[in-house]
């Protein structure tokens, strides 16, 4: 039978009322610094855990965190969540991830767990436009910069800019930039657009966009073939696809066509040629998500706009030559950054 206040009241020799002062770290509890000392050790010893649906009766904080995912999460941002869950547990708080499908999914799901009294929210790369307004707990938004002006985000302009100049280093001047929407990676289009302005060479720039463009393999096949020596894709699954299409109609990869992808999945060492990638820490973004929540238990209108730094990896899809590679990982480890003398963090 699970131990109560009273067995640790009894045990220590002190009332249930000063128990329950010194185990909810009231400001106006008056026991000793040796009976608290005491009361915490048999608390301790009996393994005392406080009822949570008393708790909760009561108004008391829950100590859960909701952390709210869109329809479908990359591995990487899986590997990020992972390391929030395990931080929250650092910091005594339980955490509950929830994907939603829509906005009013999304609202349905939070007002059933503000009835069960949690304490705050992340929301993370939700991937649909929602009403952040119908929050009313401390919060924190992790995602990309075109939804809801999110407090933590990617270097995603300058990552883009690095991977275009690393190009234009290869000796490329006539690009192409496929993405399933501009709208979602505008920020990232931006980016290649500036690196190449800023170059000073005579440079040309397509968009490729196959979001409902059942002619966008035609339109890729047309400009490689046409004149268009380097692809920059918004993704690596994207960059991959791109590169079993071009090779499947006799066009080399990167002998023909430079690839460069975003993300820096595992999976990326693993293609013919590797994948040359940007990366962001899942690491980093989880301790910035959890810092800046904790922050803002305490103060819920703390203003942020953090930037997390991409990494560059260079595969061999942009035209680098890499050694032999005798690494093996997985997506729970970091992926592997080759030996080059441009790799590095950019923000």
């Amino acid at each position: 039978m699970p131990s109560t206040m009273k067995d640790v009241a009894r045990a220590a020799g002190v009332s249930q009322p000063a128990v329950s002062a010194v185990l909810n770290n009231r400001g106006n509890c008056r026991v000793s610094e040796e009976t608290r000392d005491r009361i915490l050790r048999i608390a301790d010893e009996l393994d005392y855990h406080p009822n949570q649906a008393a708790r909760l009766l009561r108004g008391k904080k829950s100590n859960t965190v909701a952390v709210f995912t869109g329809r479908s999460i990359s591995a990487l941002q899986n590997e990020a969540l992972n390391h929030i869950n395990c931080l929250l547990r650092e910091h005594k708080l339980e955490c509950f991830t929830v994907p939603a499908r829509d906005n009013a999914d999304l609202r349905e799901r939070y007002l059933d767990l503000l009835a069960r009294n949690i304490d705050a929210l992340i929301c993370f790369f939700i991937d649909f436009d929602f009403d952040r307004s119908m929050f009313r707990i401390p919060q924190v938004h992790a995602g990309v910069e075109v939804r809801n002006s999110p407090d933590i985000t990617e270097e995603l302009r300058s990552g883009s800019a690095f991977l275009a100049s690393h190009l234009l280093g290869h000796g490329h001047r006539t690009f192409a930039f496929l993405t399933d929407r501009l709208c979602s990676n505008a920020t990232k289009f931006a980016g290649v657009q500036e690196a190449l302005a800023e170059s000073g060479e005579k440079t040309s720039l397509r968009l490729l966009e196959f979001f409902r463009n059942p002619s966008v393999v035609g339109e890729i096949l047309d400009s490689a073939r046409s004149g268009v020596t380097a692809f920059i894709c918004t993704n690596d699954y994207i960059a991959a696809r791109l590169s079993r299409l071009l090779q499947d109609h006799g066009i080399r990869v990167p002998e023909d066509a430079a690839i460069t992808g975003f993300d820096g999945m595992a999976f990326t060492e693993y293609t013919t040629p590797a994948i040359t990638t940007m990366r962001a820490d899942p690491r980093e973004i989880a301790e910035a998500a959890v810092d800046l929540l904790l922050a803002r238990m305490k103060d819920p209108d703390l203003p942020a706009s953090i930037r997390m730094p991409v990494h560059f990896h260079c595969g061999e899809s942009c035209g680098c030559k890499a050694g032999p590679d005798d690494t093996f990982f997985s997506e729970t480890m970091p992926a592997v950054i080759r030996p080059h003398e441009e790799r590095g963090s950019v923000s």
